[in-house]
């Protein structure tokens, strides 16, 4: 999957590729880590920065994001998950936006590649979104608290998200999304996900302890519990 980021990276016309930053966080994983693949496919042009977790803490996802944004610059960020690409058209049409609003967190369309000149609009992704990093840590980042579980961090992140700031969805910016039909390694399905032992909803005690928090007071602390490097 990282291969068609690659390959889609390159298609970006010189004037974006100068305007991006991409930041990878490469979770921990033991197969294929990321610096492998960079190193026999070849960094992209644009400026990157990768991160490798030490630890591979399984769902990690909001740890990974929380490294990412502590090292991003200032600015507008696509936060977004492997399976989603975003073309150069959609591109364009985001940067060509006037007036971004900073009270408005910005929701990329979607589009599920279903073969090579066959594609269907789905539901925007729920952990997508365009977004300032003063945006995201005036929320707080993500709430390691419940990393290890799936959906663990999300559901909170993005309820306190929607209660401070407007959501707009951007109908010609969109995302393109590819499933394991596609890409072999598109989705991590060996972890498990609903019904899981990794579903949070399948873990009573912490499950309770998550839906306490969502109509308080979202203080997330202690973020990166985790030792991590920056690889090149």
């Amino acid at each position: 999957m990282l291969c068609k980021h690659l390959e889609t990276w390159q298609n970006y016309p010189d004037w974006i590729q100068e305007q991006l930053q991409i930041i990878l966080v490469d979770d921990g994983s033991q197969n294929f880590p990321a610096q492998f693949v960079l190193d026999i496919v070849g960094w992209p042009n644009i400026d990157t920065k990768l991160y490798r977790i030490n630890e591979d803490v399984p769902w990690n996802h909001g740890g990974a994001r929380n490294l990412a944004l502590t090292h991003a610059v200032d600015g507008w960020i696509l936060l977004t998950d492997l399976d989603h690409v975003i073309l150069k058209e959609s591109l364009e049409s985001f940067l060509s936006k006037p007036n971004l609003r900073t009270d408005t967190v910005y929701v990329p369309s979607r589009y599920r590649q279903l073969g090579v000149l066959d594609w269907e609009e789905i539901d925007p992704h729920r952990d997508s979104f365009i977004l300032t990093r003063e945006m995201f840590w005036d929320v707080g980042g993500f709430d390691e608290d419940f990393s290890g579980y799936w959906n663990g961090v999300s559901h909170l992140f993005r309820k306190h998200l929607l209660d401070q700031y407007d959501f707009e969805v951007l109908e010609n910016c969109h995302l393109t999304f590819y499933d394991n039909k596609l890409i072999p390694d598109a989705q991590v399905e060996s972890l498990g996900r609903k019904g899981s032992a990794y579903d949070i909803k399948d873990n009573p005690r912490e499950y309770e302890k998550m839906a306490k928090r969502l109509n308080k007071i979202y203080k997330p602390k202690n973020q990166l519990r985790f030792t991590w490097k920056q690889q090149t």
